[in-house]
């Protein structure tokens, strides 16, 4: 957050200086300036404004469970880990299958055992949500350390 800030400052500065000493009528420049301001203002302030929201575009194909929480406005908070990006929380509509499932999850979670959950889009527009016993590739191929 803060090098994004340093980023900002250090690009407004420069076509600040840029606009004092290029060849343009100086009243052109007055209105440049403050316009040039404002916007990187209001698009800072929006990129701050967004941070930490949920991300709204459904779910991945195939994730790791973490969390899931269902909220008064109809929908459900998910939070998942993918392989290849970090951990993100989604937002999806409510369906009392998709809680059942999430809820079996969590249950299965706190025992112990990692959650693999596998989503599949279905001709309506609703999500399919399935949940199983997450199982490392080194599992998966009977492989242990101690084997030659």
């Amino acid at each position: 957050m803060i090098t994004l800030s340093i980023l900002v400052l250090t690009l407004f500065i420069l076509f600040c200086a840029l606009t004092y000493y290029s060849t343009l009528d100086k009243y052109l420049k007055l209105i440049v300036l403050p316009v040039l301001m404002l916007f990187s203002l209001a698009g800072y302030a929006h990129y701050v404004g967004e941070l930490g929201k949920p991300y709204p575009y459904g779910l991945p194909e195939e994730s790791t469970y973490v969390f899931h929480k269902v909220t008064h406005e109809g929908t459900i908070l998910v939070w998942l880990s993918e392989k290849e990006a970090a951990d993100r929380l989604y937002v999806i509509p409510y369906s009392r299958e998709a809680a059942k499932e999430l809820q079996g999850a969590q249950e299965r979670a706190e025992g112990g055992k990692a959650q693999s959950i596998v989503t599949t889009e279905r001709p309506g527009g609703d999500l399919k949500i399935e949940s199983e016993d997450f199982v490392s590739p080194d599992e998966e191929n009977n492989f242990t350390k101690g084997d030659n």
